[in-house]
């Protein structure tokens, strides 16, 4: 500073004013604390020099000075050793550029957020505090040191890389880009991370919409990447091969064409609507966290890959599991490989992959609609398969092979319409193979329970090759079917359901034992000694009229006339020790008529006997059941009292 007027050069505009700065041309230096004592008259000496660009010097200068000329300006030059406050450059729309010296501690929380900053430069030393740059949409500067949150989201950056420093943002324990750095840099096209063991955190690149490339050079690995870090950038390529945790929607609608994965923990979504990937290789197993959804919402992450429509192959290498979606609706996926011949393949894992065509790979379980709507699926071989759930292959329209046989929890086949012949063996469910319209033979093995809808709707089914006992048939299981048996045998049923065989061509069949139609609801453990219901209007063999004769055990204590009162022509007949008895064509036992055989009794008139009366039957008659005489053709009937 000095005290008397000095006059040294007008053309080079240096100008010294008693008790005044230095000016140079539109530039002013401020270098002692004394400087901001009169500001009124600094600013005065500003307009009057038009200036805009300020110099900050001086090692007697210990904190960054709140005089308000300074964010008049357009440049900043600032070579204190000191700290950018928060907020300083706040919305400031007149700041351009700003050179800092290498002794700048930091830039402060928000320091030149909303402001029209468009170049800054910084030495590796000083650290960048949150959204210190956040939404400056014209700054564009090219090598990074450190980070915080949201430190450089919404600006204008194109290319940068992004350099280790002293005190680089530590996310989990590892160096890391935090989240939020780059959110919304919709001009940024390439980073390149000269950082080991990196970490990225959650939306630091979300909806960067020019980023295509994430270079990582000397062997640099990222091993983690947090919620939805990329999701929305048209990211082509990125080496994930080491990496261990990627966060929920990570890459999330991206660009990429090939991921390969090693040992990972994934969130929901990782690679979800990556509409160009076209291969997936995972070397050794992904597997699920724990998905947070409310205080008592928790659940498995799930949909890795879903819709990821141009996926062709999928590697699985020694994944034991897939997760519930994992490969949900990827439309054009033809080819899975797998080297575990353990898999289990989760809910609806390859739900509606519609160029899917054959499962060649080793299975040992298929959860819930692990395979649900595979319209080009032609061929399944179960030979590995242990378990099948509900729907796993429910709507596969163009199935045509199961080989070696047919398993599976309920509807596991269902709408499988071009499906012509199979073998079920050692489970079926409900609805098993409902609505196979094109259906036409069918051979159980190792199957006693047939369970409800089991061929309902097989409309083309003739032939069934029961080669077990039958235990039960439940409710509908043969209904809209074509079946035609010439034998049926039932003497080990004991629940044949409403309207189980309804409508098919029956010849011959055998009665065992006493049958229900279902059990009712009830508490205890065990189904089968819930109580039985022996009376509906739904029979089992409704519309069946073909049936010629029927063999009735010697267990069996009851006839059900109701089950045939449409077969016009039937005979019946004992097995040795039955405890019927067939008197003048009648089924009777201990005095009560149970069925009036229309093939053995043809006579117009009947006379029930009384107590005094023995002509015809050799004893009273007490009680005659309901539909005895459906069949009968009887034009009168006595009734001796």
């Amino acid at each position: 500073m000095l005290s008397s007027f000095i006059f040294k050069s007008f053309l080079h505009k240096n100008v010294i004013f008693n008790n005044e700065v230095i000016t140079s041309g539109t530039k002013m230096t401020l270098n002692d604390p004394a400087d901001f004592e009169n500001q009124d008259v600094l600013l005065n000496q500003m307009k009057s020099a038009n200036v805009d660009t300020i110099r900050l010097e001086g090692s007697s200068i210990y904190d960054f000075p709140t005089f308000v000329g300074i964010k008049m300006v357009k440049t900043l030059e600032c070579h204190l050793r000191c700290e950018i406050p928060d907020f300083y450059f706040y919305k400031n729309q007149n700041i351009r550029t700003v050179y800092l010296g290498e002794n700048i501690i930091s830039i402060g929380n928000s320091a030149f957020s909303y402001s029209t900053l468009e170049f800054i430069n910084f030495s590796e030393s000083t650290s960048i505090m949150e959204y210190a740059f956040a939404n400056c949409t014209n700054l564009d500067i090219s090598t990074i040191y450190k980070l915080d949150k949201g430190c450089f989201q919404h600006t204008n950056l194109k290319h940068i890389t992004i350099q280790v420093g002293s005190s680089f943002y530590e996310a989990d324990g590892g160096t890391g880009i935090p989240p939020f750095a780059f959110y919304e840099c919709y001009n940024l096209e390439t980073v390149t991370i000269n950082v080991n063991i990196v970490s990225i955190g959650n939306s630091a690149f979300l909806d960067c919409f020019s980023l295509r490339e994430v270079i990582l050079p000397n062997g640099n690995e990222i091993r983690k990447v947090f919620s939805f870090a990329f999701e929305n950038c048209p990211l082509e390529s990125i080496n994930l091969e080491q990496a261990m945790f990627l966060g929920n929607a990570a890459f999330r609608n991206t660009k990429l064409k090939k991921v390969v994965l090693n040992d990972a923990v994934l969130e929901d979504h990782v690679f979800a609507y990556c509409e160009d990937l076209r291969e997936v290789v995972i070397v050794e197993n992904l597997r699920t966290t724990t998905m947070r959804l409310g205080i008592f919402d928790i659940r498995p992450s799930q949909e890795f890959f879903m819709v990821c429509q141009s996926l062709e192959t999928v590697d699985l290498g020694r994944q034991w599991s897939t997760c519930k979606g994992m490969f949900r609706n990827c439309f054009n996926l033809k080819e899975i490989k797998s080297s575990n011949s353990e898999l289990v393949v989760g809910f609806e894992s390859f739900f509606s992959c519609l160029s899917l065509t054959s499962i060649t790979i080793s299975i040992h379980t298929i959860e819930e609609g692990g395979f649900m709507f595979c319209k080009s699926l032609t061929t399944v071989d179960t030979t590995n398969i242990a378990s099948i759930g509900i729907r796993a292959f429910y709507g596969c329209e163009k199935l045509t092979n199961i080989s070696p046989h047919v398993l599976g929890d309920s509807y596991a086949f269902a709408y499988c319409t071009s499906l012509v012949s199979c073998t079920v063996q050692v489970s079926a469910g409900t609805g098993l193979l409902m609505n196979c319209t094109k259906l036409e033979s069918v051979t159980l093995q190792g199957i006693q329970y047939i369970p409800d809808k089991m061929f309902f709707g097989c409309t083309s089914l003739k032939t069934v090759v029961f080669s077990d006992i039958i235990k039960t048939i439940g409710h509908y299981a043969f209904m809209d079917t074509k079946l035609e048996i010439s034998n049926l045998d039932l003497s080990e049923a004991t629940e044949i359901g409403n309207y189980s065989l309804k409508g098919a061509k029956i010849d011959q069949i055998k009665l065992g034992k006493d049958y229900v139609y279902f059990r009712e609801d009830c508490d205890r453990r065990y189904v089968s000694v819930c109580p039985g219901v022996k009376t509906n209007n739904y029979s089992p063999l409704k519309g069946v009229s073909s049936v010629k004769e029927i063999l009735i055990g010697a267990e069996k204590t009851e006839f059900e006339a109701a089950d045939f009162q449409e077969c016009n022509d039937l005979n019946i007949k004992l097995e040795e020790g039955s405890p019927f008895q067939i008197v003048d064509g009648m089924l009777v036992k201990d005095s009560e008529i149970f069925y009036y055989i229309p093939y053995q009794a043809t006579r117009k008139t009947l006379t029930i006997p009384g107590p005094s009366s023995k002509k015809i039957l050799s004893s009273t008659i007490t009680k005659i059941h309901p539909y005895a005489f459906t069949t009968s053709k009887l034009e009168e009937v006595v009734i001796n009292s």
